[in-house]
């Protein structure tokens, strides 16, 4: 039992990490597409701090770990991961959840 929950603890931030990392290159994609257009909605301030985000060391942190690296820590530490990492996660989804409505409302047809 105890080895199923640390599989799942090990990829819900695999997961997470991911889904982070997947964010952030749509928030640059849509920042790279909509900057060539003339009267550009695309919110500054949701790229600025994507790239805050991207360069912050609590994501570097996160980004060079493997599922190896996962695997082998202690469990206090897997712990303490997944609350940081769930903190982070929130945090990169509230900006593509702007950049999101902002799409929806300037470039809905």
């Amino acid at each position: 039992m105890r080895g199923n929950k640390k599989e799942k603890q090990i990829q819900k931030i695999i997961l997470m990490q991911e889904e982070i990392r997947l964010w952030i290159q749509y928030v640059f994609q849509q920042w790279e597409s909509k900057k060539q257009e003339q009267h550009n909605s695309f919110p500054k301030l949701a790229y600025r701090e994507t790239v805050a985000f991207e360069s912050s060391k609590s994501y570097q942190e996160i980004k060079k770990l493997s599922v190896g690296m996962v695997r082998e820590m202690k469990t206090y530490k897997k712990e303490k991961l997944l609350l940081q990492i769930t903190e982070l996660h929130q945090h990169m989804q509230s900006i593509v959840s702007a950049v999101l409505e902002t799409i929806q409302k300037y470039y809905a047809f």
